[in-house]
């Protein structure tokens, strides 16, 4: 379900942006910011790379029912998108940053009606730009061992996973059988 929500986000944003500089070829792409290190990875040159940053659960919607199984639960999607581009394209790439978050500011909102292709098991998404304190910044560039270069962290709100799986207790030859 994950890799669906940041495939379908990475299409709309290369369709948008294609059709805004007039590009051939996708401008943002997934990957690690370890890959940016290796300068000999051309793949992640004049490229936006979105980075899957965290998943958290979310709180308030597991405390309503936190013993129920087959609950549908609230997820929160961190991306990261990274701007990397050669000194001699530095400034189109900063283009290419301030236009993602045009982008999100008029897409905040998806859905099944606005967002054809969301996978089934997601209600909606939204999307919130996140501010860091360089503090934070450098922590979270130091987490992903990559060096800095521009980027724009988004929070991702209510991926609701609903996948059906199989009863409690049917798994791993019934797991929890006679636990008291």
């Amino acid at each position: 379900m994950i890799n669906n929500v940041v495939s379908l986000i990475i299409d709309r944003l290369n369709e948008n942006l294609n059709n805004r500089f007039s590009q051939s070829s996708d401008i943002v792409i997934s990957g690690t910011l370890n890959d940016l290190e290796n300068d000999n990875n051309s793949v992640y040159q004049d490229k936006l790379i979105l980075t899957l940053s965290n998943i958290e659960h979310e709180r308030l919607a597991f405390s309503q029912n936190p013993r129920s199984y087959n609950t549908p639960i609230n997820i929160y999607l961190y991306m990261l998108i990274s701007a990397n581009f050669q000194q001699s394209n530095y400034v189109q790439g900063l283009g290419m940053l301030s236009a993602v978050i045009s982008f999100f500011q008029y897409y905040a909102n998806w859905n099944h009606s606005n967002a054809p292709g969301l996978d089934t098991s997601v209600e909606k998404l939204s999307f919130e730009l996140i501010n860091l304190n360089i503090q934070e910044l450098t922590q979270l560039w130091g987490v992903h061992g990559g060096k800095y270069v521009p980027s724009a962290l988004y929070k991702v709100r209510t991926v609701r996973i609903s996948e059906d799986i199989d009863e409690p207790g049917s798994l791993m030859g019934g797991f929890g059988a006679g636990v008291s």
